[in-house]
């Protein structure tokens, strides 16, 4: 609306221009024309003057009416030129006015457009903020959720530890009860020979294996089942009872008799002839041949020393099967064998008793070859050790 009042006003101007001219060129006619009147030459004196003046008179007069005319005619064509151009400006002014209306208008309903554009730049704003906030919560959410995950998994984690912890307790108390009857198995077969209480008590710890019913412990009870079975295979060694017969031989040194000198006593031939006579005197002398050393009958104080080296060398058997010495129970039964058909009766029923059970005991064993053990406990270390790692990396 505003570049049409603009455009009009532009084109009043513009007419009011065009006018201006068409008036300016009036006046320059009239004058002209006055020019022209006066420049007329004047008539010749030399000529006859006009018979009558009023003609002239007449010329001069419409001349000058004419001039009137034209500048009035200039003047109210100036006039009216002016009163359009003031015209023109008024309704110039008045477009103008009207523009300015039409602006303040156009501001003052444009301002709740532009609060209203504020408003929506606010909500846009606080719509950003909205979504960064939404979006900072989502990854908060991420984070944490992730977290929770973490501690679930450790939970998930720790839980089945304790499970294991718990669950394998008892196998734990288990083992350890079958890792100590294994140890006192070992020491007994290795330390003190006796293959029966170590026997026991490897059985007694497979037992105690068995009930655990774990695969785990397969390469234990194979192992243990070796050692078993080897043990099995030595020959049985009555230790108690071998020491018990000795004890029993010990008892019966008192009952024993000592042995008289032992002198042949030579049948006296008939004296009848010289020769029979030579031979009875001859009887009288005899000639022995002895390789060894000749001992005189022992009197009461060394009787008792007899009987107490019998004693002494018993009990150095006692000595050699709780040691598990093969060679020292031999030498010392057969010492006390020897010891016993020196100095005591061999005729008498006690003495005959004794030395028969000292040649039956040493003709058993009481230290045969025993088998390697200890397999078995160093494969339920492995196990144990194998558990402990188990539960470390979980």
């Amino acid at each position: 609306m505003s570049e049409k009042s603009a455009s009009d006003a532009e084109v009043v101007e513009t007419d009011a221009l065009t006018e201006q001219p068409e008036a300016i060129e009036m006046d320059h006619s009239s004058d002209d024309a006055e020019i022209e009147a006066e420049t007329q030459p004047e008539p010749n004196s030399n000529e006859p003057a006009p018979k009558n003046g009023r003609p002239l008179a007449m010329a001069a007069l419409a001349v000058s009416v004419v001039a009137l005319i034209g500048v009035g005619a200039g003047g109210w064509m100036a006039g009216q030129q002016v009163s359009q151009a003031q015209s023109a400006n008024g309704d110039l002014a008045a477009d103008i006015a009207a523009l300015q209306a039409n602006v303040e208008s156009l501001q003052t309903l444009t301002a709740p457009v532009t609060e209203l554009q504020t408003n929506l730049a606010r909500v846009d704003a606080a719509q950003q903020q909205v979504l960064d906030a939404a979006a900072q919560a989502t990854e908060t959410s991420d984070a944490v959720q992730q977290q929770l995950t973490r501690f679930v998994s450790d939970l998930s984690d720790t839980r089945t530890r304790i499970e294991l912890i718990e669950g394998n307790r008892a196998q734990e108390y288990l083992l350890a009860e079958v890792e100590y009857l294994l140890r006192i198995a070992i020491q007994r077969v290795q330390a003190g020979g006796d293959v029966r209480t170590g026997l026991a008590l490897m059985e007694s710890a497979d037992q105690t294996l068995a009930r655990a019913d774990d695969a785990a412990l397969f390469p234990v009870r194979r192992a243990l089942a070796s050692e078993v079975a080897a043990l099995k295979a030595v020959p049985s060694v009555d230790r108690n009872g071998m020491y018990l017969a000795l004890a029993a031989a010990a008892d019966q040194v008192d009952a024993l008799s000592i042995a008289p000198a032992a002198l042949s006593q030579a049948e006296a031939p008939e004296a009848t002839t010289a020769d029979g006579m030579l031979k009875t005197l001859s009887s009288f002398i005899t000639v022995r041949q002895r390789s060894e050393p000749i001992e005189p009958m022992l009197s009461p104080a060394e009787s008792v020393y007899a009987r107490q080296n019998l004693r002494l060398m018993i009990e150095q058997a006692q000595l050699a099967i709780l040691s598990g010495d093969q060679a020292a129970w031999q030498s010392s039964l057969q010492r006390a064998t020897e010891w016993a058909d020196r100095h005591f009766l061999s005729s008498d029923a006690v003495t005959q008793s004794l030395v028969t059970t000292l040649a039956e005991l040493a003709e058993q064993e009481v230290a045969p070859e025993l088998p390697a053990v200890g397999a078995s406990l160093s494969a339920l270390k492995k196990v144990q050790q194998a558990r402990v790692s188990a539960l470390g990396s979980n």
